[in-house]
Protein backbone atom coordinates (compact mmCIF):
# COMPACT_ATOMS: atom_id res chain seq x y z
CA UNK A 1 0.00 0.00 0.00
CA UNK A 2 1.94 3.35 -1.23
CA UNK A 3 -0.75 5.90 -2.15
CA UNK A 4 -3.67 7.39 -0.54
CA UNK A 5 -6.54 6.05 -2.02
CA UNK A 6 -5.52 2.50 -1.23
CA UNK A 7 -7.20 3.32 2.43
CA UNK A 8 -10.47 2.44 1.03
CA UNK A 9 -11.89 -0.65 2.82
CA UNK A 10 -9.33 0.15 5.52
CA UNK A 11 -10.43 0.96 9.00
CA UNK A 12 -8.97 3.75 11.41
CA UNK A 13 -8.32 2.42 14.95
CA UNK A 14 -6.13 5.81 15.88
CA UNK A 15 -5.82 9.16 14.59
CA UNK A 16 -3.20 11.61 16.31
CA UNK A 17 -2.16 15.08 15.12
CA UNK A 18 1.06 15.85 16.41
CA UNK A 19 3.73 18.84 15.11
CA UNK A 20 1.88 18.66 11.66
CA UNK A 21 2.39 14.90 11.13
CA UNK A 22 -0.77 13.10 10.90
CA UNK A 23 -0.59 9.63 12.07
CA UNK A 24 -2.77 7.20 11.30
CA UNK A 25 -2.93 3.63 12.69
CA UNK A 26 -5.28 1.07 10.68
CA UNK A 27 -6.52 -1.93 11.96
CA UNK A 28 -3.90 -4.02 11.03
CA UNK A 29 -1.14 -2.57 12.68
CA UNK A 30 0.06 -0.73 9.73
CA UNK A 31 1.19 3.00 10.77
CA UNK A 32 0.17 6.12 7.80
CA UNK A 33 1.69 9.26 7.93
CA UNK A 34 1.09 12.54 6.25
CA UNK A 35 3.73 15.02 6.52
CA UNK A 36 6.53 17.19 5.12
CA UNK A 37 10.13 16.87 5.32
CA UNK A 38 10.70 20.44 6.67
CA UNK A 39 12.82 22.31 4.42
CA UNK A 40 14.32 26.34 5.22
CA UNK A 41 12.96 27.44 2.14
CA UNK A 42 9.34 25.90 2.43
CA UNK A 43 6.81 26.03 4.96
CA UNK A 44 3.93 22.85 4.52
CA UNK A 45 1.45 22.68 7.24
CA UNK A 46 -1.99 21.55 8.36
CA UNK A 47 -4.16 24.40 8.01
CA UNK A 48 -7.91 23.14 8.84
CA UNK A 49 -9.28 20.04 10.16
CA UNK A 50 -12.84 19.46 8.94
CA UNK A 51 -14.64 16.78 10.74
CA UNK A 52 -13.67 14.63 14.01
CA UNK A 53 -11.54 11.53 13.71
CA UNK A 54 -13.39 10.04 16.38
CA UNK A 55 -15.85 9.96 14.37
CA UNK A 56 -14.25 7.36 11.71
CA UNK A 57 -12.46 4.95 13.78
CA UNK A 58 -13.92 1.14 13.91
CA UNK A 59 -15.85 1.52 10.44
CA UNK A 60 -14.15 0.63 7.10
CA UNK A 61 -13.21 4.02 4.97
CA UNK A 62 -15.19 4.44 1.86
CA UNK A 63 -13.31 7.87 0.98
CA UNK A 64 -9.92 8.91 1.07
CA UNK A 65 -9.07 11.05 -1.58
CA UNK A 66 -5.97 13.38 -2.14
CA UNK A 67 -6.62 17.01 -4.31
CA UNK A 68 -5.17 19.79 -5.27
CA UNK A 69 -7.43 22.69 -4.12
CA UNK A 70 -5.51 26.06 -5.03
CA UNK A 71 -7.60 27.22 -7.90
CA UNK A 72 -10.65 26.69 -5.18
CA UNK A 73 -8.99 28.65 -2.25
CA UNK A 74 -6.63 31.24 -4.03
CA UNK A 75 -3.94 32.83 -2.26
CA UNK A 76 -3.52 31.99 1.54
CA UNK A 77 -2.30 36.63 1.26
CA UNK A 78 -2.00 39.35 -0.75
CA UNK A 79 1.81 38.61 -1.80
CA UNK A 80 2.23 35.44 -1.50
CA UNK A 81 5.18 33.76 -3.66
CA UNK A 82 4.37 30.30 -4.44
CA UNK A 83 2.16 28.29 -2.68
CA UNK A 84 -0.26 24.46 -2.87
CA UNK A 85 -3.36 23.94 -0.93
CA UNK A 86 -3.50 19.98 -1.15
CA UNK A 87 -6.86 18.26 0.94
CA UNK A 88 -7.49 15.20 1.97
CA UNK A 89 -10.48 13.97 2.64
CA UNK A 90 -11.48 10.49 4.59
CA UNK A 91 -15.29 9.12 4.58
CA UNK A 92 -16.85 6.16 6.26
CA UNK A 93 -20.79 5.16 5.21
CA UNK A 94 -21.30 8.34 7.30
CA UNK A 95 -18.98 10.51 8.55
CA UNK A 96 -16.19 12.32 6.85
CA UNK A 97 -12.98 14.19 8.31
CA UNK A 98 -11.33 16.54 5.23
CA UNK A 99 -8.00 18.37 6.17
CA UNK A 100 -6.40 20.82 4.29
CA UNK A 101 -2.88 21.91 4.13
CA UNK A 102 -0.90 25.29 2.67
CA UNK A 103 2.58 24.55 1.13
CA UNK A 104 4.52 27.99 0.90
CA UNK A 105 7.78 28.50 -0.23
CA UNK A 106 10.55 30.85 -2.66
CA UNK A 107 9.11 28.91 -5.77
CA UNK A 108 12.13 26.56 -5.52
CA UNK A 109 11.04 24.39 -2.75
CA UNK A 110 8.17 21.42 -2.61
CA UNK A 111 5.15 22.65 -1.12
CA UNK A 112 4.32 18.84 -1.29
CA UNK A 113 2.68 16.82 1.61
CA UNK A 114 3.81 13.13 1.40
CA UNK A 115 2.45 9.51 2.52
CA UNK A 116 4.41 7.32 4.21
CA UNK A 117 3.18 3.73 5.34
CA UNK A 118 4.84 1.84 7.52
CA UNK A 119 3.73 -1.79 7.68
CA UNK A 120 2.81 -3.36 10.90
CA UNK A 121 5.24 -5.42 12.67
CA UNK A 122 4.88 -9.00 12.69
Amino acid sequence: MKLFDELVGRTIISAHNNDDVLTLTLEDGTVCELYHERDFCANVAINNINGDFADLVGKPLTVAKEEDVTDELGAPYEYAESYTWTRYTLATADHSVSITWLGESNGYHSEDVYFRVVPASK
